[in-house]
């Protein structure tokens, strides 16, 4: 408004300066953004411009809000006036009269409309800009509880749009304290990590909890190892990650949450997600791997089943002699045995499994290699290089180099020697020429 002051001062020169710009564009601004009307909330004031207005537009308002609505109307032009004064007008008015004497309205003179009152309904009726909400942090309250009865743990996540989400977690197997505080971070995070959070702070009461995670403390007992390596595992590819310490008393409703988990009766609202875990975080689950590697039962059970023989002619004698000692039985290939039932075959892997059961399992006796290989053949396994691996796997085994009987025997077989070392500086010659005796003897002599 003060740019229009300054253009009627007939007396200043006119400029558009950086101000006049700037002014024009904010009003262009305004009158961009239509004003929004809203109903009349009960007992505010409605104005009305005429009689008319005020006859058509107040009879269902008084209807839906009652007489408790005031109107406030003006009154009408004196040309307009001069009529109601008619005698053929009075009836009419007469009947207005009586419908409007319903409700409460009063009349005022029409004021002097300026511009500050342009600006007025402008600045009260725009739109509310609302800023751009810039916050990309998911807040997490964690907190964990063991009883006796069972342990619990009670997530609070809080979105950047300040959406919050309670989650319950009962845990059916026994913990302590802090394996329950750290079962509560670690599925704080993974909720985070699912809605999409990429910067995460995590708040804790627990103080050896978030001094382990920071580096302060450090961990010793086995499971609190796994657990922070866990931790640090799921947030390795966030941006940022924190973990405050808060005292108990901000931390109310996590703690809450983490005690109704771990009581007996789990009785929780229906606006709080609930969740029942068997297993504990830090449990690697078992996969069993498939192996199809080549073995040395291949060639039989490809003869036996399809009746496929390799390309060498000697191979092919070999392996049809071979084959008279093994029998197909429910797709398992067996050995036939003299004194014993059918052998299962099995690969020299399952064959080591085997044999440490048998020399060092539940019912270990740690007996020699012969005495293991011939128990593997009663209990009815059989594989190639079933002798060697039993004689190499008792030589392998710490306890029975430890406590076995001392052998005073050489490991190998000895070859006696005799020393020549006398009969190094020894010579033996023979004397002749050798005279014959009348009765055919002859005499030898010897120097040493």
């Amino acid at each position: 408004m003060r740019l229009f002051g300054h253009i009627r001062q007939k007396k200043s020169k006119f400029e558009w300066s950086d101000e006049a710009e700037a002014a024009f564009l904010k009003l262009k601004d305004h009158l961009h953004i239509p004003p929004r009307l809203v109903s009349p909330l009960q007992g505010e004031v409605l104005l009305s411009g005429s009689i008319r207005t005020l006859a058509e537009c107040s009879s269902p308002y008084g209807e839906r809000r009652g007489a408790d609505a005031r109107l406030l109307c003006e009154p009408c032009p004196a040309e307009r006036r001069c009529k109601i004064t008619k005698l053929e007008a009075a009836g009419r008015m007469l009947n207005w009269a009586i419908e409007l004497n319903a409700f409460d309205i009063s009349y005022e003179p029409r004021k002097a409309i300026k511009g500050q009152a342009f600006a007025d309904f402008i600045v009260e009726m725009r739109r509310h800009v609302f800023s751009k909400n810039t916050k990309i942090v998911w807040i997490v309250h964690v907190d964990g509880s063991s009883r006796q009865n069972g342990c619990g743990a009670g997530i609070i996540c809080q979105s950047p749009e300040e959406d919050t989400y309670e989650y319950s977690m009962r845990l059916n197997f026994q913990e302590s304290y802090n394996e329950a505080e750290y079962e509560a971070l670690l599925c704080g995070i993974k909720m985070c990590k699912t809605g999409g959070a990429e910067e995460i702070l995590a708040l804790s009461d627990s103080q050896l909890i978030v001094s382990q995670v920071n580096g302060d403390y450090e961990a010793r007992d086995p499971p609190m190892i796994k657990y922070m390596q866990a931790v640090h595992q799921e947030v390795e590819h966030l941006k940022s990650f924190q973990v405050r310490q808060v005292p108990l008393s901000e931390n109310n409703q996590a703690d809450t949450l983490s005690k109704v988990a771990s009581s007996a009766s789990c009785d929780t609202s229906h606006h709080v997600f609930w969740e029942v875990k068997d297993h504990k975080s830090i449990e690697q689950l078992v996969a069993a791997i498939l192996d199809r590697t080549s073995t040395w039962m291949d060639d039989i059970i490809n003869f036996k089943m399809n009746g496929a023989l390799p390309d060498d002619p000697k191979q092919v004698a070999k392996l049809q002699k071979k084959c008279y000692w093994f029998e197909m039985w429910n797709g398992t290939l067996y050995k036939k045995s003299y004194s014993r039932p059918l052998l299962r075959c099995v690969t020299p892997e399952k064959g080591h499994e085997i044999l440490e059961d048998i020399h060092q399992g539940l019912c270990s006796s740690h007996i020699g290699g012969r005495a293991l290989a011939e128990k593997t053949l009663w209990n009815g396994y059989y594989w190639p290089t079933l002798k060697e691996d039993a004689f190499s796997l008792v030589k392998k085994c710490d306890k029975c180099q430890r406590f076995a009987h001392l052998i005073h025997r050489p490991a190998r077989i000895l070859t006696p020697i005799t020393s020549p070392v006398p009969f190094f500086k020894w010579g033996m010659d023979l004397l002749g020429p050798y005279t014959a005796r009348t009765w055919r003897e002859a005499l030898c002599y010897c120097c040493c």
